[in-house]
């Protein structure tokens, strides 16, 4: 399998596999986690996307009408033309309203620039009962954020180094190898380029948002988005249209309730897959991989890890722990717990780097999320009842 690395080069995973290989046969500290994480990394997180993005269509409805306004996410410069899509759209529409981080300006009867930070100018070009059909250009939206996330960044940054290590280096000493690979900080600098002209994928949502209530759902033409795009969809392409679709999905139903609950169990089931697929806390005979490894480490328990000897419950399991060491209560707080001897190998959750979380709760609500280990879904809920964006 070949893995993108920041749209520089590809990167060969099967020379890596040859490399783990190697590795796979010292049972050393720092070579078990690369042969145990890494190795499940590269066959979790790096897997090609599938385009799963049913609020979406990639081409234009065909119930659009002389009664309808179009609100178009792009970016216009002072030097760009109206490019032919564009054109050919408002011919059949009463106003093509494109909105992005240009200026202000009129460009013809039916095309309209508007600044993304102008929702009431927006707001005033749809004001009437004209119904509203939304869209975006893929190529001017900026998703790298989320899709290299922070703990995305470290593990191509290490699977590239170790990529370019020599063989006949590692032979020599494998372990010392895997130690300053794994413990290099460089590995957390991100090598994706920022297009500050792009609009920001979270701006985008959160003016959906709002500007769909203001108007509501009665007036829109169609519940799904329609998108262009120039070239072929990359896995960066897809996976944000995915994350698109379902936030669209959130955004159109009824109460914050199930917003909230929505929300919730989605990161908490992510969040899980993600736990079991790469296998970081790695317990053998109840023992987590930090313990094996370090003294005097949080949480100070030699058996089942950060849910032993919690604040709640001192020296004992947690209260929410059944018998088969799962967790009752599914708690987010827990779940994006790291401990520090798996953040400084890479495994290092940033709530607002998941575009469920980003695109829907403030940040005084995110950081509740952080911090309140144990608690149960219900008790989070009435928290974060007023977090919404």
């Amino acid at each position: 399998m070949l893995v993108n690395y920041f749209g520089k080069y590809m990167i060969n995973t099967q020379e890596i596999k040859e490399k783990l290989k190697l590795i796979s046969q010292y049972n050393t500290e720092n070579a078990s986690f690369f042969n145990n994480t890494f190795k499940n990394a590269i066959e979790y997180l790096f897997q090609p996307a599938q385009l799963d993005a049913c609020y979406l269509i990639d081409e234009i409805p065909n119930n659009l009408n002389s009664e309808t306004i179009v609100i178009y996410f792009d970016n216009m410069n002072e030097k760009s033309k109206v490019d032919s899509y564009v054109n050919e759209l408002s011919k059949t529409i009463k106003k093509f309203i494109i909105v992005g981080n240009h200026r202000n300006r009129i460009i013809t009867n039916k095309i309209i620039c508007v600044n993304i930070k102008s929702i009431l100018n927006i707001v005033n070009y749809v004001r009437g009962n004209e119904k509203i059909q939304f869209g975006f250009h893929i190529n001017a939206i900026n998703y790298e954020k989320y899709y290299y996330d922070r703990m995305n960044v470290f593990f191509l940054n290490a699977l590239n180094a170790l990529y370019h290590f020599p063989m006949e280096d590692l032979e020599n000493d494998v372990e010392k190898v895997c130690t300053d690979i794994l413990l290099d900080r460089n590995n957390f600098q991100s090598h994706y380029f920022i297009d500050d002209a792009k609009i920001e994928l979270k701006k985008m949502l959160v003016l959906y948002y709002k500007i769909l209530k203001k108007i509501g759902k009665e007036r829109l033409q169609n519940e799904f988005m329609f998108y262009h795009i120039e070239g072929e969809l990359s896995d960066m392409n897809i996976a944000m249209l995915n994350s698109i679709s379902e936030l669209i999905y959130v955004y159109h139903l009824e109460e914050n309730e199930k917003i909230l609950s929505y929300v919730y169990d989605n990161i908490s089931r992510q969040m899980l897959e993600e736990a079991k697929k790469l296998n970081y806390c790695n317990f053998l005979n109840n023992t987590c991989v930090g313990m094996r490894y370090t003294d005097n480490s949080f949480p100070n328990s030699e058996e089942n890890g950060c849910c032993n000897n919690t604040y709640k419950d001192k020296g004992k399991n947690c209260r929410y722990m059944k018998d088969d060491h799962s967790c009752s209560i599914s708690s987010i707080s827990c779940r994006v717990f790291t401990c520090q001897y798996l953040q400084n190998r890479g495994i290092d959750h940033s709530l607002w780097q998941y575009p469920l979380i980003d695109c829907v709760f403030k940040k005084l609500a995110r950081t509740k999320i952080i911090y309140d280990f144990f608690t149960p879904k219900e008790v989070m809920m009435k928290k974060l009842k007023h977090g919404i964006i």
